[in-house]
């Protein structure tokens, strides 16, 4: 029998010179092709795709939280690849050491860089395979909502920002030792480290201002930023100061074992080396003071907005904006200090000579002490110190001026509202006029006092004071003259009085049957000109005890019947489209179908950024667009899967049994629609079946279309483009957006949890039989012969 030759492969390099890029290519080619010839490269992706998905499913709560972001996908990566990424870089150059092939690749015309290069473009491309695999399954989720592509791109790049400098780094391991266990168990060690010492509660267990140093050294620090969408330069020096210094130092090590410890070549190395380190660290000591910025986002929520730049840039008088900070500030307080300090450098640049920034640090005495008497309030914390805990204070607090007139925001513990709350003071005490916003304030169920809840809208009406002058719409009783002793005092008279000047009429919730005379006067306002924005309410919700629903009964809620749109009786639920709510003993939030979350319809500038709205114990409309001289627009409506409860038979319980209700009476309805007069004097209004969206409860989700709606019927411009900003993603659909009959009433996202992971389950094991065939390819290579 013929003995059976096995024929080692030959890597074919080409010449040095112009054909360097060829032996780069081909040293790539080699270890892509180990990965998937090897059972390693199946097991890394069959782990990664599962437990990737498994941490965006549970720690992420994608499913729990319904929102049409992946932003809990992205903060799952690191974690992930604390595991994934030194099993990939484990043997990168340590197999080759212990295997013997090292000084065989290195008697080929093929540079040391080339190989250190090829090893990491490897990792990284292999892990770019994996990213895209997991998006094509990851993708069956946009199906249910309205996903923002352009920050999706954003963090598609800050991923593989990640991926390339933790790949250097586990290469630059991998150089150092023989010994691929020993290179795994180093690279996760050390990566599981950078990555905790930018985790918060981990960061605040050291002292303060050691803490600030580790939390921007932090690999996780950098690659949170792209999260939100925006690629700052401060972060993309930091990621390509990383890599280099990584490709560098694995340089280096393999040069030191080629020539002498003094030879030129190794001195040259290091000097650049320590050249990228010193950049290093000044981009991450310095890397706030960077300026420049990348938004990839669609409406540009990490940009200076229009609104701004317009008035800042025409200003009538110079405006002084102070910051009092602390240098000792907690770590949960650094990155929103770094954001007040970029956004306060975006207004200097805009402003020009209409703004100054002043910086305060309040380890001064004397800033500290005009930082109290100013009114900012002083933040009290933990701070660890000589081994133990103690209690410490600071600062972050902001004034506006303009001449001898102050405004002040006490505390900054967020940055989502800032920029509109910097501008609407500064437009507040540069502006003379403003418009005048009525809130009727009797008979109604929601009011202007306390702070949260179902029944204030106590954030509403500080917006509104800060852009609009806002009275109070009430019925005043007549003084009466003292009569003397013995005689009958007459009846006090009451006078129901809307301003004439009055821009906008809001009433949050009718809950009572009003005079006739009211009535008629509200009507009369509508049509001489008036603007209304009527919240009407269909039921009353009391939850002492247990939650209870009763009929609202209000003259107020049919203003517009006349004009073909109808507040009809029922309580609306919705089956597919809703919020959820959580229960004491439960872990994760559960449906809540009376928390509707109807979709926008038509083109209105009122929805524009409220694709949906949040609506709690709502009612809906039945709109009759046949009325002469008016213009009846739908701007909201449920999904097909959407039904009511009578008056005689409310069960709000929120472990009610949805499975009784019959589907043969489930139907869409509108919920909110607009009034706009075709010609003629009168006025236009605005009528949602729902006053909880006005609520301090709802209005964070519901801001972009309440402050629309308020800039449609004041009909002027306004600061609604700077709040409108979408910074909370909108809520999924339980089913397919634009689908009809029965695909559109199921509830399919809800199987999402289960499809995802069987997705790529499938993909893996079509990578294994990938693996397979290219394996056989690869041994008829070497018997052939």
């Amino acid at each position: 029998m013929k003995k059976l030759t096995l024929k080692k492969p030959e890597i074919k390099f080409e010449k040095p010179g112009k054909t360097s890029f060829k032996n780069y290519v081909t040293l790539v080619k080699k270890d892509l092709r180990s990965y998937f010839l090897s059972p390693l490269g199946f097991v890394v992706l069959g782990v990664f795709f599962l437990l990737h998905i498994m941490l965006f499913s549970t720690i992420g709560q994608f499913f729990a939280l319904g929102r049409a972001q992946l932003d809990g996908l992205f903060q799952m990566l690191p974690l992930t690849l604390v595991f994934i990424l030194p099993a990939l870089t484990m043997g990168s150059i340590s197999s080759e050491k212990s295997n013997g092939t090292l000084e065989y690749l290195f008697t080929k015309p093929v540079s040391i860089l080339e190989f250190v290069l090829a090893k990491i473009s490897a990792v990284t491309l292999f892990l770019a395979l994996a990213y895209f695999v997991e998006y094509l399954a990851v993708s069956l989720i946009f199906l249910f909502g309205d996903f923002d592509s352009g920050k999706i791109i954003a963090q598609y790049i800050g991923a593989l920002l990640l991926t390339v400098s933790l790949a250097s780094f586990g290469v630059f391991v991998s150089s150092l030792s023989k010994s691929q266990v020993g290179s795994y168990l180093i690279t996760f060690v050390l990566v599981l480290a950078g990555i905790l010492v930018g985790w918060s509660p981990i960061a605040r267990m050291f002292p303060i201002g050691f803490a600030s140093i580790i939390e921007n050294v932090s690999i996780l620090t950098q690659f949170q930023s792209t999260i939100t969408g925006a690629l700052d330069f401060r972060t993309l020096i930091y990621f390509v100061g990383f890599t280099s210094l990584f490709v560098l130092l694995s340089y280096y090590i393999l040069l030191s074992q080629k020539l002498p410890k003094k030879a030129p070549q190794l001195m040259t190395v290091r000097g650049l080396t320590a050249v990228i380190a010193l950049v290093l660290v000044i981009a991450t000591a310095y890397g706030q003071r960077i300026p420049g910025r990348i938004d990839f986002t669609e409406n540009q929520i990490n940009s200076i907005s229009g609104a701004t730049k317009d008035v800042l840039s025409s200003l009538p008088e110079t405006v002084t904006v102070t910051i009092y900070y602390s240098e000792n500030l907690p770590i949960q307080f650094q990155s929103i200090q770094r954001d007040i300090f970029s956004l306060l450098r975006d207004f200097d640049r805009i402003g020009d000579q209409n703004v100054s920034i002043v910086y305060k640090s309040t380890s001064n005495e004397g800033d500290a002490a005009e930082a109290e008497a100013v009114g900012i309030q002083q933040l009290t914390f933990e701070q660890l110190a000589n081994n133990s805990y103690g209690i410490s204070t600071g600062y972050l607090g902001l004034t506006i001026a303009k001449g001898e007139e102050t405004q002040v925001i006490p505390i900054v513990d967020s940055t989502d509202t800032l920029e509109y709350d910097l501008v609407s003071r500064i437009k507040d005490l540069t502006t003379t006029e403003r418009s005048k916003i009525g809130i009727l304030t009797e008979g109604v169920r929601l009011n202007a006092v306390g702070q949260g809840g179902f029944d204030s809208y106590s954030q509403l009406n500080e917006f509104l004071s800060r852009e609009y002058e806002v009275v109070q719409v009430q019925s005043t009783v007549e003084e009466l003259p003292e009569v003397a002793e013995g005689e009958e005092a007459p009846e006090p008279t009451t006078t129901f009085t809307i301003p004439e000047d009055l821009s906008v009429l809001l009433i949050p919730g009718p809950n009572v049957q009003f005079e006739d005379d009211v009535v008629t006067k509200i009507k009369d306002y509508f049509t001489n000109g008036g603007s209304v924005f009527l919240l009407a309410d269909p039921v009353a919700i009391e939850a002492q005890f247990e939650l209870l629903a009763t009929p609202v009964e209000s003259n107020l809620n049919s203003l517009f019947e006349d004009l073909g749109v109808t507040l009809e009786d029922g309580l609306l639920f919705d089956l597919l489209s809703h919020e959820s709510v959580q229960l004491n003993g439960f872990q994760l939030p559960i449906a809540y179908p009376f928390f509707t979350a109807p979709l926008a319809t038509g083109d209105s500038p009122t929805t524009t950024g409220a694709s949906k709205l949040l609506m709690n114990w709502g009612g809906f409309l039945t709109i009759d667009d046949t009325a002469e001289n008016f213009e009846i627009t739908e701007l909201y409506r449920t999904s097909e899967s959407a039904g009511f409860q009578s008056p005689d038979g409310y069960n709000i319980d929120l472990e009610y049994d949805w499975r009784q209700v019959n589907e043969n009476e489930l139907d869409s309805f509108p919920v909110a629609a607009s009034i706009l007069a075709k010609e003629g004097s009168e006025g236009r209004a605005i009528m949602v079946a729902d006053a909880d969206i006005i609520s301090d409860f709802s209005i964070n989700q519901n801001a972009s279309f309440v402050i629309n709606s308020i800039e449609w019927l004041t009909q002027e411009d306004s600061l609604a483009q700077i709040r409108t900003k979408q910074r909370l993603a909108s809520p999924l659909q339980r089913s397919i957006e634009g689908s009809e009959g029965t695909l559109g009433q199921l509830p399919l996202l809800d199987f999402m949890p289960l499809v995802l992971p069987s997705t790529l389950l499938i993909g893996t094991v079509v990578a294994g039989i990938t693996r397979k065939v290219l394996r056989n390819k690869e041994m008829k290579k070497v018997y052939k012969g």
